[in-house]
């Protein structure tokens, strides 16, 4: 049993070659030919914000066609994620295409707040978190570090603190529900790829 597989069981969905890898270059090329912006962290009290301590990254300014394409992919999938997670999700959030240089990285977090706001934010009905690689830690333009690490997966209170990382690869989508704890570790080479999105 590989590495994935022993995620699945622990609650990921994990699809292999969601994109195929001419497509994951060309994506990767026009991020890197867009303007991008500071990557925010969303919260249900504050708003969105930037805090490089908290999160640094930025979000590649794509044309919207590349939006378009991996929401109607996902669209296609949304059965099988429905299936797995047992969950009816009924729309998507528009997906980020985001760049993690050297020092890049997200302090561990939820997808959803801790607790509910008054001001009733959307970011509080988000039921699933899709993350896809379009690089990874070897083979074409490889990265080091930048590990997506999730937590809590085991019941088992001997693994509560354990994080245990997912080995990246080009076209690699999983997805997690958006209450898991998980968190980017700092890239200390090279630049990261990736897009993320979210089902309600």
């Amino acid at each position: 049993m590989n590495e994935h597989d022993i995620l699945a069981r622990l609650g990921l969905f994990i699809r292999k070659g969601f994109l195929d890898a001419p497509l994951c270059e060309e994506i990767r090329a026009e991020m890197a030919s867009h303007p991008s912006e500071a990557g925010y962290v969303k919260t249900a009290d504050r708003g969105d914000f930037v805090d490089e301590s908290l999160r640094r990254a930025s979000l590649a300014q794509m044309p919207e066609g590349y939006a378009y394409m991996v929401r109607d992919r996902l669209d296609e999938l949304r059965t099988d994620l429905e299936a797995f997670f047992n969950l009816r999700l009924e729309s998507q959030e528009k997906p980020q295409f985001l760049l993690y240089e050297t020092g890049g990285h997200y302090a561990p977090h939820r997808d959803v707040p801790a607790e509910p706001s008054e001001r009733r934010a959307r970011i509080e009905g988000r039921l699933i978190s899709i993350v896809v690689f379009l690089n990874s830690q070897a083979g074409p333009h490889p990265y080091s570090g930048g590990e997506l690490i999730f937590y809590g997966l085991s019941s088992d209170p001997r693994w509560k603190d354990y994080g245990l990382p997912l080995e990246a690869e080009p076209g690699l989508l999983v997805a997690f529900r958006s209450d898991t704890l998980h968190e980017v570790s700092p890239v200390t080479g090279g630049r990261r790829y990736t897009i993320a999105t979210w089902f309600y």
